[in-house]
């Protein structure tokens, strides 16, 4: 006869609530939709048709937010606290549809999410006069750093702490400052008062006041921090930028989005702007609270950091404090029961090697669980403390994060799915679509013989391929002599092929153009030198002529330094003459290294984009997008694969909950480690440098951001 055992695990509860302007709604059924790239976070909730509710928010944007019933977050089972509901979507009602059919009839709710506020917001709300208005997109006065003086004008005046250009104010440092100097324009009382707009504080500030918009921003933890403690003069907002080192960066950035920026509202114009940088702000409508730095002011170094759980200042609720001291009670008896337990073992033992009374053994018993009930006692008195809140730490609801694209990074353990979590799983992998080389800017013979030959040279210049086989065959088409590139066309930098999985699989080549801003960064750095070229020449006939009147060579450079004709970093005659004998079409070698690097993270990217599937699993609220996830299949398939989230969508009804992953740039486990051994030992060719701390593959070109998302202790 088998033996009958009990579980003594508790069960989970399936319950889900809705709120209308505060207000519960009875619900039967919630689904809520997050995605990667900016996207806004939408919800679809359907409910038992009244009255009251027809047409409800066509003349008002009416709030919404729906909870679901959390018993088996962690705290719940360490402290014993009894189940409590935690925020699913926060937003509000676009719209509704009302339906009879033979199952019976519904009304469902259309809901997005507070994000879509800054899809309505315009450059011209943020201004009063019309004057400026009409003057939104001008060019800067030269190139460089400094702007058009006139503090109103977009997208200019967003790259300066403050949307003010005078000439005291600082360029802005990290991607969440552009989104905060926007948010700062409209809700910020100094900045409304100086650019005199009617429409922000009358209404978007005042809405984005009402549900604390600017409190749910924080930046990318690493990466836009600790870029904070850096110098200054060490330019470029996005990563992409700071690896390029280069001056010029804000104004190419500005010019870049000046075409994207002068009739589109202005979260698409800056998401346009992000997505060019492998940038994004990423929106999870399940994030957590917490206490946020915001401090206030330019370049404030610790705006947006977030410093931890939150911290309250008003008094516990009633109810809920009954509740949490029943759960401290039980977590008490519980930790003296353990110690009594733990001491009745110790005593036991030692029975073994010595004589024990029994008072001593009671003694002992006794003394460990009052120590452990101190202690537990000790413990839930500082967790129930309530320590007052500071205005310039409040607690935030932290919805977006502005961080880089973390397609092939270290997967969150969040990110995780294993087989008792899956219902369904697809993957599927077309090798056909797949790309097996990529080119950069490469030029065809009909962009030869018809574009300008300045546009061929720039076009030229910034060309680039992978595998590292088409990178060398581009050169050989495109050489570098002492007149500047030289095109050579009986070369066509294709008619060869990537050994081995051409010759095995055939040609499918690839092509994209780097982004505007390059080339304008290109056009810049290549009028520079040409600059920097004459100013050399003329120092030289400058020092010829001081050497001919009898001064040392080290006198005359000394006094051409004076004059504001040599830099500081030149001291000899031939460092100067090294200067003059910079090729004009030569770009610096981290232009170089990056118009490769490019190259190369685009061909994984599209062949990921090949590499796709979903996941149908139990009601996960913790799986984000925009990260890596791993999902593991049953040890008998051996199918365990490594993709990128990209959507994410909660489904919560009366007959069962589940959670629904899209992914993309799928790699099987195997393929994934193969790829990561040969990182770390360089052995891949290319000349690639070993790396020996990755934990994701391929690796990310730019390095900064490499050490963050695939290096274990920073990601």
């Amino acid at each position: 006869m088998e033996s009958i055992t009990f579980s003594y695990g508790k069960l989970l509860e399936g319950s889900f609530i809705a709120y209308i302007c505060g207000i519960e709604i009875p619900v039967t059924r919630v689904q809520v939709h997050m995605s990667v790239g900016g996207q806004e976070p939408t919800a679809l909730v359907e409910l038992t048709p009244d009255p009251l509710i027809t047409r409800l928010g066509a003349e008002d944007r009416v709030e919404i937010q729906v909870f679901y019933l959390d018993s088996f977050y962690p705290e719940v089972e360490q402290l014993g606290k009894p189940s409590d509901f935690r925020l699913l979507f926060e937003g509000e009602i676009l719209g509704w549809a009302y339906t009879n059919s033979p199952r019976g009839r519904t009304m469902s709710l259309t809901c997005g999410n507070f994000l879509r506020i800054l899809s309505d917001l315009q450059p011209v709300y943020l201004t009063g006069p019309e004057s400026f208005a009409m003057n939104m997109a001008q060019n800067p006065a030269a190139n460089t750093v400094q702007m058009t003086t006139n503090p109103l004008t977009f997208p200019w005046s967003i790259f300066f702490f403050g949307i003010n250009q005078s000439k005291d104010s600082k360029p802005i440092r990290r991607p969440y400052d552009l989104i905060m100097n926007v948010l700062d324009a409209v809700a910020g009382v100094e900045a409304n008062d100086r650019l005199g707009s009617v429409l922000s504080p009358n209404f978007f500030g005042r809405y984005m006041q009402r549900v604390a918009f600017p409190h749910r921003f924080v930046p990318s933890p690493i990466i836009e921090t600790e870029i904070m403690a850096l110098p200054e003069e060490q330019g470029g907002i996005f990563p992409i930028l700071r690896a390029i080192r280069d001056d010029s960066v804000l104004t190419a950035l500005a010019r870049g989005a000046m075409d994207m920026g002068q009739n589109a509202p202005i979260w698409v114009a800056l998401q346009q702007m992000f997505l060019q940088m492998y940038y994004e702000t990423l929106a999870i409508t399940t994030s957590p609270i917490a206490q946020v730095n915001r401090e206030m002011g330019d370049n404030s170094k610790n705006n947006g950091i977030i410093m931890g759980p939150p911290l309250f200042a008003y008094p516990v609720d009633p109810e809920k404090d009954k509740q949490i001291k029943a759960a401290q009670e039980a977590m008490l008896q519980r930790q003296m029961e353990e110690a009594r337990q733990a001491a009745h073992d110790r005593v036991v033992l030692n029975l073994e090697i010595e004589t024990w009374t029994d008072e001593s053994s009671t003694d002992f018993i006794e003394n460990a669980a009052n120590q452990a009930g101190a202690a537990a006692s000790k413990a839930v008195q500082a967790m129930s403390l309530q320590q007052p809140a500071k205005p310039t730490q409040p607690n935030c609801i932290i919805n977006y994060i502005t961080k880089p694209q973390w397609i092939f990074g270290i997967a969150p353990s969040c990110n995780v799915i294993f087989p008792s979590m899956i219902e369904e799983m697809h993957f599927e992998e077309n090798f056909w679509a797949q790309p097996t080389r990529m080119y950069l800017n490469d030029l065809t013979y009909a962009e030869f013989f018809n574009a300008d030959a300045s546009v061929i040279m720039q076009l030229a210049a910034m060309r680039g391929g992978y595998p590292e086989q088409v990178q060398r065959e581009l050169d050989k088409r495109y050489g570098t002599g002492a007149n500047g590139p030289n095109f050579d066309l009986t070369v066509s930098g294709r008619n060869f092929l990537v050994w081995p999985e051409e010759f095995f699989k055939g040609p499918r080549a690839a092509q994209i153009r780097l982004p505007k801003w390059f080339m304008m960064l290109t056009q810049y750095t290549q009028t520079q030198q040409t600059v920097t070229q004459q100013g050399a020449a003329e120092a030289k006939a400058a020092l010829a002529k001081g050497v001919a009147l009898g001064k040392s060579e080290a006198q005359a450079i000394a006094d051409l330094k004076k004059a504001g004709k040599i830099q500081g970093t030149i001291n000899t005659a031939k460092e100067l003459e090294a200067v003059l004998r910079v090729e004009q079409s030569t770009l610096s070698e981290t232009q170089i290294a990056f118009r490769k690097a490019y190259a190369r993270y685009e061909y994984y990217r599209q062949r990921g984009e090949h590499r796709a599937g979903a996941v149908i699993m139990m009601f996960n609220p913790y799986i984000v997008p925009g990260y890596p996830i791993v999902v593991f299949d049953d040890l008998v398939s051996g199918q365990n694969f490594v993709a990128y989230a990209t959507d994410i969508r909660h489904e919560l009804s009366t007959s069962g909950w589940n959670t629904v992953v899209n992914f993309i740039c799928g790699q099987a486990l195997d393929e994934f480690l193969q790829e990561l051994f040969d990182a770390r030992v360089g052995n891949a060719g290319e000349g690639r440098v070993p790396l020996p701390d990755l934990g994701a593959a391929p690796p990310y070109p730019i390095d900064e951001i490499r050490n963050t998302m695939q290096v274990l202790p920073n990601a």
